[in-house]
């Protein structure tokens, strides 16, 4: 007991002349806020509704308000692509009209009496009217293919604007998972520095260390418990990036599910095959360039004859107070065909014509440098993948190592066969290879997903 008694007082004397008690009183205070921190952590954690990327995604489509948009344009588009906006169906029309007049009427007849006097006439005419293109050099039918091909270029925009979203949430989302599985490695790293003050203090208790190493071990604790809580709010700054996108309240709370998992290696001419006959800006360009066609025969058919056919029933009648016909009234169908060829315009439609063939052609040279720029882009993506997957095997060997090596290293240092700085660099090693590691696959994750996306597959 006297033994005791000693150490404990030796304990007191270095303490009590090393540390004032405010500063214990602090450092008291924030591992008693560490600690609530982390339970808060831990049940909201457990409480939160978990969110996968699929949710997300179609959380994101069905929210968005450019989408919307969209599929009202689509719409419209729709309802414009009907034989009737392209001129294949007459026009009828309901005529009508009266035409009070007030006047002084005079009149000699041959018979010798003469009419002298106000008179009050009423025109009433009433009818219905038909007219139907019949032939136009077809460019009804083409009018109709455009108007197809424009709700078709509707439908690839709104293609389009879903895989940019996709393309953001799902970078959004993946960072999320990034920001956690540091988050989780540091609370790893947290019960290292833990373990290691305690080894610290039991070395002083027992008179196999000193006051130094108990300083630092507890000091490089404190700095790890503040990256873990700066490290907190980089979780929830990623969470409010993505609230932003699925158009939620910024207070929503959610887990995530799925983890950087990054997929089979992809084969090159595949993906070149792909780029060429998936993407989406490939074809938005061949709908744009078939337009441009379409309207080069448009304008080359004017050049052809256009017969109408126009018929009409009128009925008219006529009211006088004065002269010789007191009521004139009047029934009949008329119908009759409209020829209209054009003889002479100035050179207008041939002007046209040649503008519209000159836009077709810079149409294809689009289309080869979309091609070219397209298979420069996958290919630098390409590399760029590879690339992020050797290194990501070179940093998840590292790591491998690097939790090795503490381990011996911590096992070392409870033996005293090592000193607190020698531990100290080699934490500071296997930090840096777990944060390498998940920057790595997180890399790797972005890359991939650039590569699904220039090759047409992100929205399969």
């Amino acid at each position: 007991m006297i033994f005791k008694t000693k150490k404990l007082n030796n304990i007191h004397f270095g303490v009590s002349f090393s540390r004032s008690k405010s500063e214990i009183l602090m450092g008291l205070k924030k591992c008693l806020f560490l600690f609530i921190f982390l339970l808060v952590h831990t049940i909201n954690k457990g409480q939160n509704p978990t969110l996968t990327l699929d949710e997300a995604i179609q959380k994101a489509l069905s929210q968005s308000l450019g989408i919307k948009v969209l599929r009202n344009e689509i719409q419209i588009a729709g309802n414009n692509a009907v034989k009737g906006n392209a001129g294949f169906l007459p026009n009828v029309n309901l005529v009508a009209s009266e035409t009070p007049s007030f006047g002084y009427l005079n009149q000699k007849l041959s018979n010798g009496n003469e009419i002298n006097r106000t008179n009050l006439t009423n025109n009433v005419t009433a009818g219905v009217q038909l007219s139907w293109l019949l032939y136009d050099g077809k460019r009804m039918y083409l009018e109709l293919d455009r108007l197809k091909e424009l709700q078709s270029i509707g439908e690839i925009n709104f293609r389009i604007r879903s895989e940019q979203i996709i393309y953001d949430v799902m970078r959004a989302y993946f960072n999320i998972v990034r920001q956690q599985d540091l988050f989780n490695s540091l609370q790893e790293q947290l019960n290292l520095f833990e373990e290691r003050f305690r080894i610290a203090q039991t070395r002083l208790d027992v008179g196999k260390g000193n006051q130094l190493d108990v300083y630092q071990a507890q000091t490089d604790l404190s700095v790890q418990k503040t990256n873990l809580l700066r490290q907190n709010q980089a979780i929830q700054i990623a969470k409010l990036q993505l609230n932003q996108l699925l158009s939620n309240p910024p207070d929503i709370t959610f887990d995530v599910k799925d983890s950087l998992m990054i997929g089979s290696n992809y084969e090159v001419n595949t993906l070149r095959n792909n780029a060429i006959n998936k993407n989406l800006s490939v074809d938005l360009l061949k709908k744009q360039s078939g337009i441009a066609m379409l309207i080069q025969k448009q304008i080359d058919a004017l050049r052809k004859p256009r017969v109408v056919f126009n018929s009409a029933f009128n009925v008219g009648r006529q009211d006088n107070t004065a002269g010789l016909f007191l009521i004139n009234q009047n029934t009949g169908l008329n119908a009759g065909l409209t020829l209209t060829y054009p003889l002479y315009d100035g050179g207008n439609i041939k002007r046209q014509s040649e503008n519209a063939k000159i836009e077709i052609e810079s149409n294809k040279l689009r289309m080869q440098q979309l091609e070219i720029d397209l298979i420069n882009t996958l290919n630098l993506t390409y590399q760029n993948y590879q690339n992020a997957l050797a290194i990501l095997r070179g940093e998840e060997e590292n790591a491998r190592i690097a939790r090795l090596s503490i381990n011996i290293a911590m096992e070392r240092f409870r033996l005293s066969r090592s000193t607190v700085l020698e531990l100290a660099q080699i934490q500071q090693v296997y930090e840096n290879a777990i944060f390498r590691s998940v920057s790595a696959k997180f890399e790797a994750k972005m890359a991939e997903i650039d590569l699904m996306r220039i090759s047409g597959m992100l929205t399969q």
